[in-house]
């Protein structure tokens, strides 16, 4: 009787969690960063022709406290071949959450051929609040009424509210 609810759990098991990891959403597939990172993005840039190509590249951002560290680079690619291009990426902590964008634009100037490649990273949401006494009474008598002066500080990316 009990290698017959072993078997039973493990064939339940078996079919289950394969269903479960095929259920995963497209939006994990976007990667997530802290702000204050330096984190980085992969394109893979290819030439096609039979012909030595000169690829000039140039990075975008949609969210300006996002900051490539390449900028423009020359890329020369024999034929018929292909190269990972791997853009180093500074997240400033004050940039605010949400999905943004990372765009490398190749062009290609013997034909005046351009593309752009797309990736899309998630900037987390960080909550620093920090709250700092600046001045209060060490002891107070029972009952009676006590003031202070506190300094609250957000040291994260995104509104708070109190």
């Amino acid at each position: 009787m009990k290698v017959t609810w072993a078997l039973f759990l493990l064939a339940i098991y078996s079919l289950t969690v394969p269903v479960l990891a095929q259920n995963r959403s497209l939006d994990e597939n976007i990667s997530a960063h802290s702000p204050g990172d330096a984190r980085s993005v992969s394109f893979m840039v290819h030439n096609p022709t039979d012909q030595i190509r000169t690829f000039l590249t140039s990075v975008q951002t949609s969210d300006s406290l996002i900051v490539s560290l390449l900028k423009e680079e020359r890329i020369t690619l024999p034929p018929n071949d292909s190269v990972l291009l791997i853009i180093p990426l500074l997240i400033h902590p004050k940039a605010s959450p949400g999905e943004k964008t990372v765009s490398i634009s190749t062009l290609d100037p013997q034909v005046g051929r351009s593309l752009t490649y797309t990736s899309k990273i998630r900037v987390s949401r960080v909550s620093g609040i920090t709250m700092t006494a600046l001045n209060s009474k060490v002891f107070a008598k029972a009952g009676g009424t006590v003031s202070t002066t506190v300094l609250i500080k957000n040291g994260g990316n995104s509104q708070e509210q109190l």
